[in-house]
């Protein structure tokens, strides 16, 4: 019998192409995108209700607020008796039932993470600000998303414009990008750890190695999430990486300043980042 499983996401790490190429598979039902995120899922049920929620999801493979709105997935209403269902989620509620509710389906958390510390603190910092940062381009918060309503061609001169703009370095908003990385992923450690002790199944996974090699890397979540019940593997991903070129060579100045004195805010969190994930990859 195949496992379910839960992606645990911040953003700026693929979260989307990996679960919309997870959807694809015969063997998995994913019956939502974001919708049982808390800001979304606050609008219409309590924090309390969140264990019987996710209960029905897994013993179903449905959610039924999820199946009035485009969730960018490929999924099919006929796939729900897949025998592996997942998604992906920004934990929040009740850690102790909810590990109840994980034990009792089965499912294996899946942290997954960029182990660049620089890359992921660019992301952030360029699209929280970018349009501080200069005035060529609309950047867009989650330009992923926009470009799946936009035409083949549109999208590919969007994401042109995007690879080939440069943007200011502005010291303590950089920082900030930082700093929020080093509190989100505190947060998302101390829930894990909570998680474990519970009997829940974990493991890390990273944008890198996705990012590197796509089909490989889903391959390898099927096989672990499915089984011998995987089916035909569907290579198939709605979304398409965003920035050709690297943020970090595109923030004029960065380079100097990460290495030089005043950059050493900067680096003693990353130094506080790469030993976070160490220490969640310790809990698999």
């Amino acid at each position: 019998m195949g496992s379910n499983f839960v992606i645990l996401y911040n953003g700026r790490e693929g979260s989307s192409a990996i679960i919309n190429s997870l959807s694809g598979q015969p063997c998995i039902t994913v019956p939502l995108m974001e919708e049982l995120d808390s800001y979304i899922y606050s609008e219409k049920f309590k924090a309390r209700d969140l264990p019987d929620t996710l209960d029905t999801i897994f013993s179903t493979g449905k959610y039924a607020p999820a199946d009035m709105v485009d969730t960018h997935l490929q999924r099919s209403t006929s796939k729900s008796d897949a025998p592996s269902v997942g998604f992906k989620w920004r934990l929040f509620g009740d850690l102790n039932k909810i590990a109840e509710v994980f034990v009792k389906h089965n499912v294996t958390v899946y942290s997954l993470f960029r182990k660049n510390f620089i890359d992921i603190t660019c992301s952030a910092y360029v699209h929280a600000y970018g349009n501080k940062l200069q005035s060529d381009v609309d950047m867009m918060s989650f330009p992923q998303f926009k470009a799946l309503e936009a035409s083949p061609d549109e999208r590919d001169a969007y994401f042109k414009s995007l690879s080939e703009q440069h943007f200011k370095l502005v010291r303590h908003l950089f920082l900030h990008a930082a700093y929020r990385q080093i509190k989100t992923r505190t947060q998302q450690k101390q829930k894990l750890v909570q998680l474990h002790r519970a009997g829940v199944k974990m493991k890390s996974i990273y944008y890198e190695d996705f990012d590197r090699a796509p089909e490989a890397f889903i391959q390898n979540m099927v096989q672990e999430i499915c089984g011998a019940q995987q089916g035909e593997f569907n290579p198939d991903c709605d979304f398409k990486k965003v920035h050709a070129r690297p943020l970090a060579e595109r923030v004029t100045g960065l380079e100097g300043y990460i290495s030089g004195v005043s950059g050493l805010p900067y680096r003693l969190m990353r130094g506080k980042y790469d030993a976070i994930l160490q220490d969640i990859a310790g809990l698999a």
